[in-house]
């Protein structure tokens, strides 16, 4: 609890630039693995080859996966599987990390509250996670998408830009549907 206070309390700028997401993604996971391990959870991982960079905060990210996976864990009280698959768009202009795991769901009266501060249906939660991970995904140029079925888990599908493709005016139309359809399927 104190930990996601903290850091909601000190969020700092963002300083997005050129990230290796898979660097990142594997740090967070060693921060975790002894959460992983209590919890009986197997983590898969599926990544495509030759992944560009991303643009996002190297300090910042770590914080969006590891509250990410912290919460797949919290929803698999009874062990279970962990999936994360990292793969650029069809249009290349982004690159994917989908969470999924296969744990409880999350009630479709609440998947509007979800993003909303101090929303939260755990007893120790303090509803502060996934708004972190929002703004963070936000301060990038990156989204959140979610879906869940009650009884068979959920995925949250982060959505970066591309470093490369960042300012590049040739892929802006491409990149601005591509974003639409993230934003669109938050909600």
């Amino acid at each position: 609890v104190g930990i996601t206070l903290l850091a909601f309390a000190c969020m700092r700028a963002a300083a997005p630039g050129p990230v290796d997401v898979e660097e990142i993604l594997g740090a967070a996971l060693q921060r975790a693995a002894n959460h992983v391990k209590l919890a009986n959870v197997k983590v898969r991982g599926e990544v495509e080859e030759t992944l560009p960079p991303v643009h996002g905060d190297r300090h910042q990210l770590p914080q969006v996966f590891l509250n990410l996976v912290l919460n797949a864990l919290d929803a698999m009280p009874g062990g279970g599987t962990l999936t994360i698959s990292v793969e650029k768009s069809e249009d290349r202009n982004f690159v994917d990390i989908a969470f999924t795991d296969t744990g409880v769901g999350i009630p479709k009266q609440y998947l509007g509250s979800i993003f909303d501060p101090f929303f939260t249906t755990k007893d120790s939660g303090t509803g502060l996670g996934l708004v972190i991970a929002s703004n963070i995904m936000r301060s990038v140029g990156g989204y959140i998408k979610v879906t869940s079925e009650q009884g068979r888990g959920s995925s949250f599908r982060l959505c970066f830009p591309a470093a490369q493709e960042r300012n590049d005016p040739g892929t802006a139309e491409a990149a601005e549907k591509r974003t639409e359809a993230c934003v669109g399927a938050k909600a």
